[in-house]
């Protein structure tokens, strides 16, 4: 994937220079995740707390994935902090915008 889109991977190596003040930048949903689908890059699927079900790309190392990895996220309540990309879709030939995730935290 490298080689298909390089200005998202300098982009996040970037990101990991960036101190965690800078939090303000990423969206936040709270709620819980329900299941994590393993695939080239996995899928957390999360239901948000006005009901809404959420699709995240879980693409790299962040802090609180020991969450997703230990599966210690069956009901309980958890913040995602994430930012949003863009990622060409070949079969419907336009970009797709994609959650990333960047953070999770488990609530009290």
């Amino acid at each position: 994937m490298a080689f298909v889109c390089p200005q998202f991977f300098s982009d996040l190596i970037e990101r990991e220079n960036v101190s965690e003040s800078t939090e303000e930048a990423f969206s936040n949903e709270i709620g819980q995740i329900t299941s994590v689908e393993n695939q080239l890059f996995n899928i957390v699927h999360f239901k948000s707390l006005d009901g809404s079900l959420l699709k995240f790309l879980w693409l790299y190392e962040f802090a609180g994935d020991n969450i997703l990895m230990d599966k210690k996220f069956k009901n309980k309540k958890v913040s995602i902090l994430f930012d949003t990309f863009s990622f060409y879709d070949p079969k419907s030939k336009s970009y797709i915008n994609y959650r990333v995730i960047d953070k999770i935290q488990e609530i009290e």
